[in-house]
């Protein structure tokens, strides 16, 4: 999830709070019963260039076993608050290249 701010906004008590404003204890409470967080990450803006003052990613274990758990819980997510909502999937792959002649 990535937030946007006022100007004025981003002290260090608004940061401290994150994990109430930022839905990641309403994530944790909504979350059905066979998901858990795996990790969970909160990164601050540290130049005036950057879109977005803070992000949030969270890793949870399982979601997209079912795609339509992960989806409707982002869609619920978007609803709630005031950020950029997305879901993505980890892939593994392997690149294979030809053989040189």
């Amino acid at each position: 999830m990535a937030y946007k701010t006022m100007e004025d906004m981003p002290t260090m008590q608004f940061a401290r709070n994150w994990k109430t404003w930022t839905g990641a204890r309403l994530i944790h409470a909504l979350l059905p019963k066979p998901y858990h967080f795996r990790r969970i990450s909160f990164f601050r803006q540290t130049s005036s260039f950057a879109e977005f003052t803070y992000i949030m990613l969270i890793q949870i274990e399982h979601l997209m076993v079912s795609a339509e758990v992960a989806l409707n819980m982002a869609d619920s997510l978007r609803q709630r608050l005031c950020a950029y909502v997305d879901v993505y999937r980890e892939v593994d792959f392997t690149v294979l290249f030809p053989p040189y002649v």
